[in-house]
């Protein structure tokens, strides 16, 4: 795991789809920290784990976003809000 190149995985199953991913050394120094943590038994199981924790961010972003528009919205329903560009006549 020592060396400068990336470390690039294949995993073929019938049921799933083939994703081939290639790793910089620090992300496979990570993967191999969190396997000695006797948390994770496979690299498989730190990879899926970061990517539904990167789902959930998405999707918590995505919610704030939603928010955040409905919220102006909102706000130019009630006539609170200022206008920045002259309207056109």
């Amino acid at each position: 795991m020592e060396s400068k190149k990336n470390a690039c995985y294949i995993r073929f199953s019938i049921r799933k789809i083939q994703i081939n991913v290639c790793l910089t050394p620090e992300l496979e120094r990570f993967i191999a920290d969190k396997l000695e943590t006797g948390l994770y038994q496979t690299a498989s199981e730190v990879v899926r784990e970061a990517l539904r924790l990167f789902r959930q961010q998405d999707e918590s972003r995505l919610e704030q976003l939603r928010g955040d528009i409905r919220t102006g919205f909102d706000d130019i329903e009630r006539g609170e809000f200022l206008l920045l560009i002259p309207a056109l006549e």
